[in-house]
């Protein structure tokens, strides 16, 4: 005889029913992944919504754009980070500018031909020549290496060798120049370049922030009142930006480029402290899209003779006022900085600018060394050991070493890479 059906009340069916749709059968772990398989092939969030379980998110923050000053280095965690936007800002000849351009040329020494480098600039034009100085090796254009030529000849000056065209023409890589009629123009190409190249294009400096011109303040004549300026291209930048760097592609990838974005320091007129700065237009747009934020000032002047009469170069002094991804805030420190000589045009290689032209990494280098412990320091004498305790190098004083180091590539590498073991950074550079 069939067994009579029994039919369910309605407050058994519905919490039946409930209890199925919520899924009390699974695990915790099954329900995890229910949750991710629905939200990234869902139609209604599928390209819109990226959902990673810990052991399937990845950062890029590992890979680092270093500045080649070891100090400076370090208290980056190794320098500035891939995979996001960082600033550089201070006053007028602080060194803002030389520094992107040394992080620009140990892009080129990192990534050799591979090397992309875009320049968005909406100040002046870009100087080729002081990029050089910087160890940035950006070519000449024909149209201005023909004009160099023009005016040696007027001016009665030896021509050329064959070298030397063949350098002012030399180029590491690729370097982009992205300029616009407006800041905003400009700032749209930035995002164009990351779409197209990816993490091919390894370094974009943006010079700078705190000048970009509107839209609306193009249509308008100076005279006229403008409110907002700079802030509000630059919010909707990194509004832009942002999701490119924390989405994977679609290639499963993540974007690793670095922007630097240059920006200056005003004078706080009418302020309760006399000559207080205060950061420039857009600051606040952007100061919580950076990964790190680092100042720099001018300290105290360098002479080239104890009567102070012929001024060789100044101090330059740091801090990095935002620090974030391996990055430690309220770090501190300060190098030496060296003017560059009057040579028009200039060549780029690295073995005409020794220490004394610009940013004087090789003291910074023995300075560090030393407070690691990785140069002993023994009375007058300095010691560099291998990790094995073999003896790489002795010399008397800093001098000494700096020397040593300047002439010799490969032992200012050795050096500095222990530093790097010394300080446990697990980084990488390429």
């Amino acid at each position: 005889m069939p067994t009579p059906k029994v039919k369910k009340s309605v407050r058994e069916t519905k919490t039946t029913s409930s209890s199925s749709q919520s899924g009390d059968n699974l695990s915790t772990a099954e329900k995890v992944q229910a949750f991710v398989k629905k939200m990234n092939t869902s139609p209604k969030y599928r390209g819109k919504v990226q959902v990673r379980t810990a052991s399937e998110y990845k950062t890029p923050y590992y890979l680092r754009r270093p500045t080649g000053i070891l100090g400076l280095d370090l208290a980056l965690g190794g320098g500035f980070p891939a995979g996001g936007a960082s600033q550089v800002f201070g006053a007028r000849s602080s060194g803002k500018t030389h520094m992107c351009y040394r992080v620009a040329g140990q892009v080129q020494r990192n990534y050799g031909d591979k090397a992309v480098i875009a320049l968005g600039i909406s100040e002046l034009r870009s100087d080729v020549g002081f990029a050089r100085m910087s160890g940035f090796c950006t070519r000449y254009s024909d149209q201005q290496i023909q004009e160099y030529v023009n005016i040696r000849e007027a001016n009665g000056l030896p021509p050329f060798t064959d070298e030397e065209l063949a350098d002012l023409r030399l180029e590491i890589g690729h370097v982009i120049h992205l300029n616009g009629t407006t800041g905003g123009d400009m700032l749209d190409s930035t995002l164009e370049c990351l779409d197209d190249f990816g993490s091919d294009c390894q370094l974009i400096i943006v010079d700078s922030l705190g000048s970009l011109l509107t839209n609306d303040q193009d249509d308008k004549s100076v005279s006229d009142k403008h409110y907002g300026g700079s802030s509000g291209i630059i919010t909707l930048w990194q509004t832009k930006m942002q999701p490119k760097f924390i989405n994977d592609r679609p290639d499963g990838s993540l974007l690793e480029t670095t922007i630097l974005g240059i920006n200056q320091v005003r004078a706080q007129i009418g302020g309760p402290i006399p000559g207080a700065t205060r950061p420039a237009a857009g600051s606040k747009a952007w100061e919580h899209a950076q990964l790190t934020s680092v100042e720099f000032k001018q300290g105290e002047p360098l002479y080239e003779d104890s009567r102070h009469t012929v001024l060789s170069g100044r101090v330059v002094k740091w801090t990095i006022k935002k620090g974030k991804a391996g990055t430690r805030d309220g770090a501190k420190g300060e190098f030496n900085w060296y003017h560059f000589p009057e040579h028009d045009p200039v060549f780029w290689k690295d073995i005409q600018y020794g220490p004394q032209y610009g940013a004087d990494k090789f003291t910074d280098l023995v300075d560090v060394a030393k407070s690691l412990g990785v140069l002993e320091v023994g009375g007058s004498w300095r010691t560099f050991k291998d990790e094995n305790g073999k003896i790489i190098l002795r010399a008397q004083g800093d001098e000494g070493v700096v020397e040593k180091v300047v002439n010799d590539p490969e032992l200012e590498a050795h050096l500095r890479n222990q530093c790097m073991r010394k300080s446990n950074l697990t980084i990488r550079y390429k």
